[in-house]
This record gives C-alpha cells, structure tokens and sequence, in this order.
C-alpha cells in the first residue's frame, strides 16, 4: 500500500499522539462526553477535528491529490458508505446513529493514508498505558491526599449516579449510589464496564500488533493494563483477562522456560492464599471481586440482561438476516442491549455483521498460529465488547477496520 506521510518528525508524532488522545477523550464512551460536554457538544468538536485533521493531510500532500483520489483506499470508502447509508435507505430508517457509525469507517480509513496499524497501535497503547497509570495513581493516591486534605477537590457526579474526583487525565470514583467507598476505576470512560472494553484493545494490540524491540518493555505495559482491566471489576472483563493470561503461556510459549513456570505456579498460589485472606478478613477489593462473581451465580439483573440481550438480539436477526430490524427497535427490544456484536447482526443484517468478524479476524488472526488457538482468541476477545454496547464508539472499529483495510486492499490487487 501507498501510504502519504506527514514529515516524519518528533513535532508530527507527537501531535498524532495528542490528535488521537483529544479523538479519545471525546468519544461516545468517556465521561466526558457524558458529563462535562454533553454528547452533542463533544460529537460536534470530534467531527471538527477530523475534519481538520484531514483538511492538513490534504495541504501537506497537495502535490499527490490526484493519486490520494483514485487510491484503492476509495474503495474500502464507498463499500463503508453503501454499506451504512444503504441499509439506513432501504429500512428507511433515519436515525443518526447510522453517520455515527459511519464516521468510525471513515477516520479508520483515513488514518491508513499516512500510517499502518502497527503505528496507529504504538501511539494508542502508549496513550492507553498513561491513562491507566494515571488512573491507578488516582484510586490509590491522589483519592487518599483529597480525603486528607491536602489536594483540592473537583468532585462531581457520573450519570451513573457515582460521586467521582476530577483529576484532569482520570476520573476517580469516591463512593457508588449507596455511598460506600468503592475501589472501581473508571480512567476517563462513562463507567468501568466501558473502560475494560478499551483496555482489552490496547492489550490486543501491545501483546500482537505494536513490535517492540525489548520485551520487557511489553510485559511492563502488560502489567500497567491488567492491573487497570482487574480493578475495573467488570466481570467480562475480569474473566476474559484471566483466559487471555492462559493463552499469552501457551501462544507465546512461555511454559518451556521453567523459571516462568514456578513463578506462574507461585503467583497463581500466593494470588489464591490472598483472596482467601482478604475474604476472611471482610476486606474491601475482595468482596468486590466476591461480588462480581455473585452477579453470575445469582443471577443478577445485570448478568441476565445481558445474557438475554444476546438471545434477543439473535431471534431479532433471524427474522431480518438481509437487512436487519431499525436500530431503535434492536436497541430497545431489551431493558439494557449490550451485545455489540449481535446488535450488529440484528441492526444491519448479515453483511455488516461479517464485516465486523472480519474485520477482527483481521486483527487477531495468525497464519503461523493454529485455527483452534485463533478461534480461542477470536472468542476471549468478543467477550469483553458483548458485555456493552459500543457500536457507535471511535476506538471499537479504529484498529478492526485498519487491519480490514490493510491485508484486504491488496488482495483485491492481486486478483486484478
């Protein structure tokens, strides 16, 4: 692929850097679309930047315009566009949530102009891993120095109904609704539940996307992410991570040096001696995590709206499988549809649902890895994004759809 650089200088990384922070902050998922801007204000600033994001590509690349127009990338635009704007004609459905949608195709696109995935990836787990350091410094030591007395307090609440401290880069739950202290964290997302959605992106892409030279510098972000994705307390989140852990010691092999495995034993026993500790000691993060559990084996009202927005979303497919039912139908049809990728399947029927497969598998799939161990994958993957709804979110398609773009196009090539 021809890809149409910026000048390759510290000043325009950095920026990309910044750029794709500001991009994140105001997605559809942070709190700060949902509290401090209001969604209409922060989706209006989003499409400005973008906008103005692509209207410097243009300037910088003035001189390549006509070969920018008739690159292939067109191609991968139109299909996006037929494929969104077609189905909202043909249901004559017009809600805006189909341009939202569209919008996520378009800046995946856009950004594979003028860099891979492997650069998009570099730039988003780094953001990632300051973000999340920054949120476990909140939880655990900025919170505190507020209660002592010695930091202001910018405290708001969540629209979620939580009592939360504003620390600029994170924001840090003080109490839930019943005004007891709670050790969640949320970073800078609307809830933490949407948090280990983009966690478990940006541990994806740090463990097979971004190349590290040192791979200690790896496993140190890897212990950055995990520990931000297992204080979220989200139980999708939490299990998947636990899977995910399992398959890094087989895919990466790591169970053929004997130190890895004595320390893997030894952490798995010290892990498992101190939750019993904790419990027996009635502390609080262990029955946290005692009662993220108790939301599986009881069966509680946010476990089984889940497992039944997935069976809903499912009958709604099977009797629209070409185009799907109108998206507010889909939506609705349960008291909380959070299901991502049945929703799709339901909504648009079952060419974007492939799409949306595809478009992981793209990501995650290995040619020198087995088909059993890349399903596995494929599956520890899918659980943490069904466990909400983020089909309209930036960061849910980003790097699905560059990977899409960039091992598709140049098949279509090869076949020509």
């Amino acid at each position: 692929m021809t890809y149409y650089r910026f000048p390759d200088t510290k000043f325009s990384k950095i920026g990309f850097i910044l750029f794709l922070t500001v991009v994140q902050f105001l997605a559809r998922s942070t709190m700060v679309t949902s509290v401090f801007l209001g969604f209409v204000r922060s989706q209006l600033m989003l499409f400005g930047f973008i906008c103005a994001a692509v209207v410097v590509f243009l300037i910088v690349n003035r001189r390549q315009l006509k070969e920018i127009i008739v690159d292939r990338r067109m191609i991968a635009i139109l299909f996006a566009t037929v494929l969104v704007l077609g189905n909202m004609v043909l249901k004559q459905d017009w809600r805006l949530m189909y341009f939202s949608i569209l919008i996520c195709f378009y800046f995946a696109i856009f950004l594979t102009y003028f860099m891979t995935l492997q650069e998009a990836a570099s730039a988003y787990v780094l953001i990632m891993f300051i973000l999340s350091a920054y949120a476990i410094l909140g939880q655990f030591v900025l919170k505190p120095l507020v209660h002592a007395g010695l930091l202001p307090r910018y405290e708001f609440y969540s629209s979620g109904g939580w009592h939360m401290f504003n620390f600029g880069l994170t924001f840090t739950v003080d109490r839930n609704t019943e005004s007891v202290n709670a050790l969640r964290t949320f970073g800078i997302f609307r809830e933490p539940g949407l948090y280990q959605i983009f966690l478990f992106i940006a541990i994806q892409l740090n463990n097979y996307t971004v190349e590290w030279k040192k791979q200690w510098r790896m496993w140190t972000v890897n212990l950055i992410l995990f520990s931000a994705l297992l204080l979220t307390f989200a139980t999708g989140g939490v299990i998947a991570m636990g899977l995910y852990i399992v398959f890094l010691f087989f895919d990466k092999k790591l169970y053929k040096s004997r130190k890895l495995c004595i320390l893997a034993i030894a952490l798995v026993v010290i892990g498992a001696v101190g939750i019993v500790a904790a419990i027996s000691l009635n502390d609080t993060w262990a029955m946290e995590l005692v009662w993220m559990i108790q939301k599986i084996i009881e069966g509680s009202d946010s476990y089984t709206d889940r497992v039944g927005s997935v069976f809903t979303d499912a009958r709604i497919f099977l009797q629209h499988p070409l185009i799907g039912d109108d998206i507010e139908s889909v939506l609705y049809a349960v008291p909380n549809n959070t299901a991502s990728s049945p929703i799709l399947f339901a909504a648009f029927g079952a060419v974007m649902g492939c799409v949306h497969v595809l478009s992981w598998v793209a990501l995650a799939w290995r040619k020198e890895r087995s088909v059993i161990m890349n399903l596995i994958l494929l599956l520890i993957l899918f659980v943490p994004f069904n466990t909400q709804n983020v089909i309209h979110d930036m960061f849910f398609w980003l790097f699905p759809v560059m990977a899409l773009v960039e091992k598709g196009l140049p098949l279509l090539r090869k076949k020509a």
